[in-house]
């Protein structure tokens, strides 16, 4: 039933368009289209700033890279500040919690080191020309 009503419609619509003209543009259709395109207001773009600042990002690593620093100077995993805790003790002992050691096979190790080098080059030099150029 579907498909005889389909056929039906097409050959209305193939009727209707048939009767009617053909329309063509003006000759300066596309003059006129260009002068209300340059009529339209220019959209205000605002400038890139970054939610977090480039100093802001320095002190934060400054502030990890010395964290770990003192960590490792006082040995924190040995004792260190928490060795007058006997809550940390107590539960030490009674967990037995080490921490696994990880072996990277030298493939991983320099796939990681390339992969990282990569996304750095791509971050840092190809983005700014990338942006330039979809300025431009």
């Amino acid at each position: 039933m579907k498909k005889h009503s389909n056929k039906q419609l097409d050959k209305l619509a193939r009727k209707a368009l048939k009767d009617l003209p053909l329309e063509t543009p003006s000759s300066d259709f596309t003059h006129d289209v260009m002068k209300q395109i340059e009529q339209l207001p220019l959209p205000v773009v605002s400038a890139y700033k970054p939610l977090i600042s480039g100093p802001v990002w320095m002190v934060l690593g400054a502030i990890l890279v010395g964290s770990i620093f003192l960590a490792y100077q006082f040995k924190l995993g040995s004792g260190g500040w928490f060795s007058n805790l006997d809550i940390w003790k107590s539960n030490a002992e009674e967990l037995s919690l080490t921490i696994p050691s990880m072996e990277w096979s030298n493939p991983l190790l320099y796939a990681t080191l390339i992969l990282g080098l990569l996304i750095f080059v791509q971050i840092r030099l190809l983005k700014p020309l990338l942006v330039n150029r979809s300025l431009a």
